[in-house]
């Protein structure tokens, strides 16, 4: 205490002096460091990722309307069935006629299932995913332009450009399967629900603008040309939403962990090591992939092919059961009820309406089957959880075949407001869809790990066109061929 420095004074107040200096010199350079900050320009990728760590429902939001343009013109075509009934040639039998010209457009996302996983890794998915989506804004537009055009064939007339134009947007909505689904798969586990509302509000949005139309009335408020053009504009919002979403890929802006803290970060990644690696270890020691995710590897199958064993053991995959359960909903709802449903509802007063009505509801349902998907005591972790689900939905679908097949003396016929029969059934089914579709893709989630998870979404989705197939064979057997169905 008694030292004295250079200055003359005692040693402890040069300390403290220095000790203030050094003070004033943080304070100074932390104020230095924030006008540089401030002042620094914050360049576009740097603008979006705090946008996005800013606002959560940003990505989300345009997961949505991404999933939009995946079935939009499609739904779009069925809505405006009560409208175009009556302008072309082919009546009531236009459902059927469509379904024979979807059928083969199911083919080619079908068969790109059957690429390696080199080959499919190798996809370009973003510039299929935009070519996907400005295809079905533009055939939308030509929908407007010449969906009432007619071409006489053999002394009689057929709307040739509609169903051309009808087979190329299923060659665009079909496909969007088997690429949608399997890029979402690489992003975090969240967007998978959110593309599964997308998907849903690619038939609730079309509905609603049908609603307004007054479709199935006398009265239209607008035609059928401003409704297609109206759904190629949203497709071309959709494709604007998929392009923010590329970006921020890019930046890694949509990846599992892009919210979560580091401990929060380290945590998930030993869980979820842990969880592939014991999934890994099953898969080795039970299976390969169905299609490429479930056969068994057994001495005997080594030495001389496929065996009974490996034949049992396909059969117990999970992955088995979820892709089989896609083909039998899509094979009812994109293919059985779409286009029995014209029958279903013929015996009713006012059947245009009672029909629109069904399109419409279902449309509503199928967002909501989606959006409640992993609610407390509604959720999606194992292939047992999606049994009850398929059991109402074959219940629904087989009163709507049933109505079909008792036309034009359909149940309830004389009974007022007994067409809410087919309509609830319609909903109920529509609903489930959803639930199920979008439920099978976050089971595969929870029970595949990441190798081979994107095979599986590429073959959950090809079971899905692989039941649009069947069901279209059923409607060209029993429907046109046949002629089991009558609306007189």
């Amino acid at each position: 205490r008694n030292r004295r420095c250079w200055s003359g004074k005692p040693s402890f107040c040069c300390a403290r002096r220095l000790e203030g200096a050094c003070e004033e010199m943080e304070a100074s350079e932390t104020l230095s460091t924030q006008s540089v900050s401030v002042t620094t320009p914050v360049s576009g990728v740097s603008a979006l990722r705090q946008l996005h760590e800013g606002n959560a429902a940003l990505p989300r939001a345009l997961f949505v309307l991404f999933g939009f343009s995946s079935w939009s013109v499609l739904n779009a075509l069925w809505l405006q069935l009560p409208n175009l009934y009556t302008s072309v040639p082919e009546g009531f039998q236009l459902a059927t006629y469509m379904l024979a010209a979807l059928s083969l457009t199911n083919l080619p996302p079908l068969l790109m299932s059957f690429l390696s996983s080199e080959q499919q890794s190798r996809l370009p998915y973003q510039q299929i995913i935009v070519g996907l989506i400005f295809s079905s804004s533009l055939l939308s537009f030509l929908l407007a332009a010449f969906w009432d055009s007619r071409v006489r064939i053999g002394g009689q007339e057929h709307s040739v450009a509609l169903l051309l134009l009808v087979a190329l947007s299923g060659v665009a909505n079909n496909s969007t399967g088997v690429v949608f689904w399997p890029w979402t798969g690489k992003q975090a586990k969240e967007f998978t629900k959110w593309l599964g509302i997308g998907e849903g509000m690619s038939g609730l949005l079309p509905g609603a603008l049908a609603v307004i139309q007054g479709a199935g009335s006398r009265r239209l408020l607008f035609s059928a040309s401003a409704f297609f053009s109206c759904i190629g504009v949203f497709n071309a919002a959709s494709l604007l939403a998929f392009v923010g979403l590329w970006r921020m890929e890019t930046q890694g802006l949509l990846r599992e962990n892009v919210e979560k803290g580091d401990d929060e970060i380290a945590l998930a990644s030993t869980e979820e090591e842990a969880s592939t690696s014991r999934d890994s270890e099953r898969l080795q020691t039970d299976s390969i992939p169905l299609l490429g995710v479930a056969v068994q590897e057994s001495a005997t199958a080594r030495k001389g092919g496929p065996s009974l064993d490996a034949l049992v053991a396909l059969l117990r995959e999970p992955s088995t059961w979820l892709c089989a359960s896609q083909t039998w909903f899509a094979l009812w709802a994109f293919g059985i009820l779409q286009s029995v449903n014209s029958y279903a509802t013929a015996s009713y007063p006012r059947a245009a309406t009672v029909l629109l009505w069904c399109t419409v509801l279902s449309y509503v349902m199928d967002p909501v089957g989606r959006a409640v998907v992993g609610l407390p005591g509604l959720r999606m972790e194992r292939p047992q959880d999606i049994v009850l689900p398929i059991v109402v939905f074959t219940c629904s679908a087989s009163v709507i075949l049933a109505a079909a097949a008792m036309s034009p003396n359909a149940p309830l016929k004389d009974v007022p407001g007994g067409a809410a029969l087919v309509i609830l059934c319609n909903a109920v089914c529509a609903g489930l869809f959803g639930f199920v579709n979008t439920g099978v893709y976050l089971i595969g989630r929870h029970i595949f790990p990441e190798g081979t998870l994107e095979r599986f979404n590429w073959n959950a989705s090809a079971a899905v066109q692989l039941g649009s197939i069947i069901g279209a064979g059923f409607s060209l057997l029993f429907v046109v061929y046949l002629q089991l169905f009558d609306s007189e």
